[in-house]
C-alpha cells in the first residue's frame, strides 16, 4: 500500500502510526512508518519512494507531521 503524506497525516491523526523509522539509502533517507504489522515507505505524489537528501528536512517534516520521535537506521 503506497503512503504519500496526505494519508501518512490521516495515519497519525487517527493515532494508528505504530513505529516510524528512517532508512539511510545510497542518495539520501527515506521515511518508513509502521502501520499494524508492516512497514510502509513515503512515497511522491508521482510514485516511488520519497528521498530526503538532509536528515535535517526529515526530521522537520516528522515533526510538522505530530510524530512524537523516530528510529534511525544507518
Amino acid at each position: 500500500m503506497p503512503v504519500k503524506e496526505a494519508d501518512l497525516r490521516l495515519y497519525v491523526s487517527a493515532g494508528i502510526v505504530q513505529r516510524t523509522l528512517i532508512q539511510k539509502v545510497a542518495d539520501g533517507w527515506t521515511l518508513q512508518v509502521q502501520l499494524k504489522n508492516e512497514l510502509h515507505t513515503l512515497q511522491r505524489q508521482r510514485g516511488g519512494n520519497r528521498v530526503f537528501r538532509s536528515l535535517d528536512k526529515l526530521a522537520i517534516l516528522v515533526g510538522e507531521l505530530g510524530l512524537s520521535g523516530f528510529e534511525v537506521r544507518l
